[in-house]
């Protein structure tokens, strides 16, 4: 039988200030997410301040 292919896209976003909130990092990180399996998935995009 066939093995299952696993892949994995990963999205990053730093704590650029202090006191963020988690809803506006975890946002960031989201997007991140998509952007990396946009351009073909098995990757990671980090995002910058």
């Amino acid at each position: 039988p066939d093995e299952p292919v696993i892949t994995i896209s990963i999205g990053v976003a730093p704590i650029c200030e202090t006191g963020a909130s988690f809803s506006s990092v975890y946002s960031i990180a989201d997007s991140a997410l998509y952007e990396a399996k946009y351009f073909g998935k098995n990757d990671f995009r980090v995002s910058t301040c």
